[in-house]
């Protein structure tokens, strides 16, 4: 939680400045003292967990051993639990653990048994934590150019061997026909009537063993190289549907650049190919081609029961953890229009990813699912349709009412929303969903130490409650390579590099991000402003030469003015510049408000401190202290500005202090007392900007836009308010604090552009000025 102080005393002052300037050492180095990347500590024990009573209609199968070790033949450990847990699971009166949970429990083994045939202890021990009343283990050796299997079967809670049978594939092409005829001498028992026994979807060896390694890259979350498989087994066999059901399912969430839309084409391949497969994929299969038509409520109905007859199916839990999650439709009241719902619950969402962390400790994909929703301040809703309009009237604060989340859609700005808005200053539910974030990161680090993934989560989560150094040394121990599946990683990454003032650090991450998706064209304001942070400006006159091709030749000075203003840079005409662009806008249908909103970033982030003499681009009414404090400052009322200057720094607090970021309030405030010349308020205002509302702000949140399509990014203000606080810390004869904010500012700009060096020049010599 936050705390804020409107003053520091001297004798405290000096610890902290004694305190950062460690901190700012520590954090350039990992735990124990070496540079990063970090080493990985060593693993404490497994946090200790009850097993769940045994059930003798529940059977599983762990992988078989390679008695004889033959290297070509090694891919029927995975193989064996696959194809036999499959065909098993044609029978409906007995549940099988799905393949996915029997690799989740193999994890749990001591590594030194990774890849090793597993003893009878390891398997009962297995089949105990899976609560399966039935073990299926066994051998294969090489025989000719197949193989022969032996299979045996065993009461877990005896240990007891109830049969044994043995399967002989005189070739390599028979090898995958050879677990049908096996799991029915398993089970001792005819099949099924309605069951299409041998049913696998592919007659070839090398798509299976390319969907073989597909998925189990996909159940540990590398989503680009278990996509790159799948698609390598659908070239070689297109009527392979469990293929096409999990190249969409990878498709569907897994590319982090943005949903493909080719993702419910698989799907319908795998529904329309699948028709003989057993019912659990079938119905995995239907409710993954409803997700991917965005019928998230559908999917939700479809998925269900097949969760309630096993609540250990990770990857059905997953699925019912997404379409609840996902599903924004809104029903409103029969009787009361103002009165709604949700169709989908967040809670149910949350159970569920609960529930698959409960089984995998290691499933990032939950964790990031929860995480997501923890730390949301709002949740959006449609009524019966897509259109834009319908689902931007729709909206819920999201509140919380014990352990569990609450959402109740009202109107947007309406009555209801102003109070449900009030509570969350109240109650302040984000610091509480963001610290329950914490905690399950940090039992997952405990359960793992080693876990790369583990140390991330609990990265993101220190990150989202502002605790930059703390989030410095988690990403530590990720990787840095620049690949579609690290992208998130790497801009999470380079926002703790740009707050801590690290510039080689993070002009070192933000180059690895954009060889990853240079061209995408919704991202090109986010990365261009980002950029400018570094005080390099040909990336965003790249792009807003672009844009200003459509609108007009009056935008294209006022965006390339407004820039170098944001930062800091000298902009003496953005006055007569703005003045030119709004008065060029032609489109009737741009109201008033479109019109303030167009020159927002002007006004808020410029007047004050690039020119004190604006002229009044707006006029009362206002609907908040913002414009009030904007217009104030351009008509140079003093007793308006401070009174307007308050109200926006008090509004400001209060939204930090609930957990959210309060977008540039703070900033705004000082630039108002600046304009009264009272500094010392000035300098109350940007420490907390600074210190508290920065560090919250994440980096790929857009600040403001400057017209559609146009959305700036948050590190565009940072170094700028960075060297504010440096200024005024000097102004109020404190200069050790200033030296650090320098420092931080001259790595961040070491590789500014030529224009931009009188800036820098003037920081090296204020810096220099204050001694060593």
């Amino acid at each position: 939680m936050h705390q804020f102080k409107p003053w520091i005393s001297r004798s405290i002052l000096s610890a902290t400045v004694a305190l950062a300037v460690v901190a700012n050492i520590a954090i350039a180095q990992c735990p124990d003292g070496s540079p990063p990347p970090c080493r990985r500590p060593a693993a404490v024990p497994m946090l200790r967990r009850t097993n769940p009573p045994l059930d003798v209609r529940a059977w599983i199968v762990v992988p078989f051993g390679n008695v004889m070790k033959a290297p070509d033949l090694d891919w029927l450990r995975d193989a064996s639990v696959n194809l036999l847990s499959l065909d098993l699971g044609r029978w409906t009166d007995i549940r099988v653990v799905p393949d996915k949970r029997v690799g989740d429990l193999l994890r749990e083994l001591p590594p030194m048994q990774a890849g090793t045939a597993l003893t009878l202890s390891d398997g009962l021990s297995i089949a105990r934590r899976a609560g399966a009343g039935r073990l299926v283990m066994g051998d294969f050796f090489r025989a000719g150019k197949g193989a022969r299997f032996v299979a045996n079967v065993f009461d877990v809670a005896t240990g007891a061997k109830l049969r044994s049978a043995v399967q002989q594939a005189g070739e390599q092409d028979s090898l995958l026909t050879a677990f049908t005829p096996l799991a029915r001498s398993v089970l001792a028992v005819p099949p099924p009537l309605d069951a299409a026994i041998g049913e696998l979807g592919t007659t070839r060896l090398d798509a299976y063993q390319e969907y073989l390694i597909g998925v189990r890259l996909m159940n540990a979350d590398v989503m680009v190289e278990a996509r790159q498989h799948l698609e390598r087994a659908i070239a070689l066999d297109s009527t392979f549907a469990l293929a096409h059901f999990q190249l969409s399912y990878v498709l569907g969430w897994g590319d982090p650049l943005g949903p493909r839309t080719d993702a419910l084409q698989h799907a319908l391949a795998a529904a329309r190919l699948g028709t003989r497969l057993p019912r659990r994929e079938r119905t995995l299969i239907d409710a993954r081609v409803a997700s991917a038509s965005s019928e998230h409520g559908k999917a939700c109905n479809i998925i269900a029961p097949l969760v309630a007859r096993d609540s250990s199916d990770v990857q059905a839990l997953t699925t019912l953890g997404e379409c609840s999650f996902h599903d924004g439709e809104v029903v409103v009241s029969a009787t009361d229009t103002l009165a709604a719902r949700f169709r989908s619950s967040w809670n149910v969402s949350l159970r569920a990813f609960q529930r698959v962390l409960e089984l995998d400790p290691s499933s990032y994909v939950a964790f990031e699912h929860i995480f997501e929703m923890l730390q949301s301040n709002f949740r959006r809703g449609c009524l019966g349709t897509t259109s834009m309009v319908e689902c931007s009237r729709w909206r819920a604060v999201v509140l919380r009412r014990g352990d569990t989340l609450e959402t109740v859609p009202v109107l947007y700005q309406g009555k209801e929303w102003s109070v449900q808005m009030d509570r969350s200053v109240v109650e302040q539910p984000a610091v509480f969903s963001l610290a329950a974030a914490r905690t399950m990161a940090t039992r997952w680090l405990l359960a793992d130490t080693t876990s790369e993934r583990a140390h991330y989560a609990l990265g993101q989560a220190v990150l989202a409650l502002g605790q930059i150094e703390a989030a410095h040394r988690e990403f530590a121990y990720t990787p840095m390579r620049a690949t579609p599946d690290n992208l998130t990683n790497l801009h999470q990454r380079l926002e703790v590099a740009v707050k801590l003032g690290l510039g080689s650090e993070a002009r070192t991450l933000f180059d690895s991000a954009g060889r990853i998706n240079p061209d995408n064209p919704n991202r090109q304001y986010g990365v261009a402003s980002i950029d400018l942070a570094f005080g390099r400006f040909a990336r965003w006159d790249s792009v807003v030469t672009q844009r200003a091709a459509s609108l007009g030749p009056a935008s294209l000075g006022y965006f390339r003015q407004m820039g170098r203003a944001l930062i800091g840079g000298p902009a003496p005409d953005l006055d007569q510049l703005t003045w030119a662009y709004q008065s060029g806008i032609r489109d009737s249908a741009c109201d008033r408000n479109c019109r303030l909103v167009t020159i927002y970033a002007s006004h808020a982030f410029v007047i004050g401190l690039a020119n004190p003499t604006w002229s009044p681009l707006i006029a009362p009414p206002f609907t908040d202290s913002r414009q009030m404090l904007m217009y104030a400052i351009t008509t140079r009322d003093s007793a308006a500005i401070r009174s307007a200057a308050v109200a926006v720094d008090k509004a400001a607090r209060d939204i930090v202090r609930s957990g959210r970021s309060e977008i540039g309030r703070a900033m705004l405030a000082a630039n108002g007392y600046l304009a009264i010349r009272d500094s010392a308020a000035a300098l109350v205002s940007t420490r907390f900007f600074v210190d508290s509302a920065m560090s919250i702000l994440p980096i790929n949140r857009a600040l403001f836009c400057l017209g559609p399509d146009m959305c700036v990014v948050p590190a565009v203000l940072w170094p700028r308010m960075m060297l504010l606080r440096a200024d005024l810390e000097v102004a109020k004869g404190r200069p050790e604090v200033a030296k650090i904010w320098y420092d931080k500012l001259l790595s961040l700009w070491s590789t500014a552009d030529a224009e931009f060096l009188p800036v820098v020049e003037r920081v090296r010599k204020a810096r220099a000025a204050l001694g060593r």
